[in-house]
């Protein structure tokens, strides 16, 4: 403890962390007052960092201290989805496939890309799939996990924004899909 100087002087906490066995890795240097880790530990604010499970290397060579860390980050987003297709009354026939087309967006900064979140899809209740990073405007087919597209009726539909613990975030969207392929 005497290295530090406390309680004033700061020092460098170097990490190299990367997500989900990405190759490409974060590598960061950030001060962090010596009386802060003294103490018992040090909050970190990383700008660069994304959703997702994390691993990697922290170092305080102020104090020959080196480890390893793996931790989850789940930022703070408000999703909402906007359901662009099918509009309502619309009937899939034998020539269109049974799809959604959904926009997720953050509410806070709409213009941003969300990143590392699932939606889980539910037709009449049950869960038919979840698909990870739709993206904007991307297409969901209403298939089973063999490749079955849903079958010929009335459907209710249920779309959720699940973050990567899953756990909910946002309100649902609720739509009516109708197939009718035998018309």
């Amino acid at each position: 403890s005497s290295m530090c100087d406390c309680p004033s002087a700061e020092v460098p906490v170097h990490m190299l962390i990367s997500r989900e066995g990405n190759k490409r890795s974060l590598n960061a240097t950030t001060m962090v007052s010596c009386a802060l880790l003294l103490g018992g530990g040090a909050a970190v604010e990383l700008l660069d960092i994304r959703d997702g499970d994390w691993e990697g290397w922290i170092s305080v060579p102020h104090v020959h201290l080196t480890g390893f860390t793996r931790f989850h980050f789940v930022s703070y987003f408000r999703p909402q989805i906007e359901v662009l297709l099918p509009v309502e009354g619309y009937v899939y026939g034998p020539d269109n496939l049974p799809v959604i087309v959904a926009h997720v967006s953050d509410i806070t900064e709409p213009l941003e890309p969300l990143l590392g979140f699932y939606v889980e899809v539910k037709v009449n209740g049950q869960v038919l799939l979840v698909s990870r990073n739709p993206g904007r405007d991307k297409y969901i087919h209403l298939r089973d996990s063999t490749g079955n597209y849903i079958s010929d009726g009335d459907h209710d539909v249920t779309l959720q924004v699940l973050d990567l613990q899953p756990l909910p975030r946002g309100q649902p969207a609720s739509l009516r899909v109708s197939v009718r392929r035998d018309a």
